[in-house]
């Protein structure tokens, strides 16, 4: 599929019948111009090629520039926000991982201990053959509950939001250099 070429109007941020009002042309004659099937009059033309110069060299006045920085300020508070967000989300599910790697891994322990005494049962005195079935049941259950199944979903949620952390930081940073040129008057247009 090919790409339209933006018209001028869409260059310039209007539409095509605010360009037709401002040139003091009909929409259609502004279409057909556009289109290439149609010539403009000379003022129209030179009003058309004053407004294109704008584009060319950028001239954006205070009250553009002031523009600029109150959408980037809005951009900035957007952002903190999200991170925000993302930090508090990452607190909840460090929380949920916690006692999750806890017990799964204090289950395997238990599950390994019960074999190694099935295999290598002590010398002094037997053990109830019956309490380490239970405890080895107990804790296979337990695994198969909640298990390492869980704690993936859970760890790669916290991978993602590490990564969507590292993005609005980076972000933020991007804004927070671009309203300090717009206030230095460094840049112009963003």
């Amino acid at each position: 599929m090919r790409r339209r070429t933006p018209t001028i109007a869409a260059l310039l941020g209007i539409t095509q019948r605010e360009m037709s009002l401002l040139l003091r042309v009909t929409r259609a004659q502004w279409s057909m111009y556009e289109l290439g099937k149609r010539n403009l009059p000379l003022k129209t033309k030179q009003l058309l090629a004053e407004m294109l110069v704008f584009l060319r060299v950028e001239n954006k006045g205070p009250k553009v520039v002031q523009h600029l920085i109150e959408q980037q300020e809005l951009k900035k508070k957007c952002l903190e926000k999200l991170l925000r967000e993302n930090e508090y989300q990452l607190y909840v599910i460090g929380k949920k991982i916690a006692p999750i790697e806890s017990k799964y891994n204090s289950n395997l322990v238990a599950i390994g201990v019960v074999e190694y005494l099935t295999t290598n049962p002590p010398t002094t005195e037997a053990l109830d053959g019956e309490l380490l079935s239970i405890i080895s049941g107990r804790a296979e259950r337990t695994i198969r509950k909640s298990g390492l199944a869980d704690l993936t979903v859970l760890k790669m949620k916290e991978e993602l939001l590490q990564q969507e952390k590292l993005l609005l930081g980076s972000a933020l940073n991007k804004v927070t250099r671009t309203l300090q040129e717009l206030r230095d008057g460094q840049l112009s247009y963003s």
